[in-house]
């Protein structure tokens, strides 16, 4: 039995979700719509910040401190994740800037503590390049 919709996920959800959407909203593409949370699996920057809270979260620290990396870290995947669903470019530079924020937190976090790992300073500095890109990509150009 083959499946001709757009993702492999049975044609039970697939109609599902096309009714939802088409009586919700209207469109006819709202499967893609109803799918994007997969479509974060290519976004790198969210990859790369995923990686990083799952390292952090690993990391032993003081009480208060352990408990704001641990907000922080999951507030750059967060905000990465909401402000790619944003239509405006403007929207998306505010949410793309408080991840760069977090991001800066987490860094002061580390830097406290003195943690020294190798690999986790190679991937705070690559989600930053990352991150201040994205926060100045969708700048207007006067």
């Amino acid at each position: 039995m083959a499946f001709d919709g757009p993702f492999d996920v049975g044609r039970s959800a697939y109609r599902f979700f096309r009714f939802r959407f088409r009586t919700a909203c209207g469109l006819r593409c709202g499967l893609v719509i109803a799918f994007g949370f997969w479509m974060l699996e290519k976004f790198d920057a969210y990859v790369v910040a995923k990686e990083f809270y799952q390292k952090c979260k690993r990391l032993e620290l003081p009480g208060i401190l352990q408990d704001q990396l641990h907000r922080a870290t999951s507030s750059i995947a967060l905000n990465l994740a909401e402000g790619s669903g944003k239509r405006t470019p403007a929207d998306q530079r505010r949410f793309y800037s408080i991840s760069y924020g977090s991001l800066r937190e987490c860094q002061a976090i580390l830097e406290l503590e003195d943690i020294n790992d190798p690999d986790l300073k190679i991937l705070v500095n690559r989600l930053g390049a990352m991150l201040f890109k994205l926060s100045k990509k969708t700048e207007t150009k006067t």
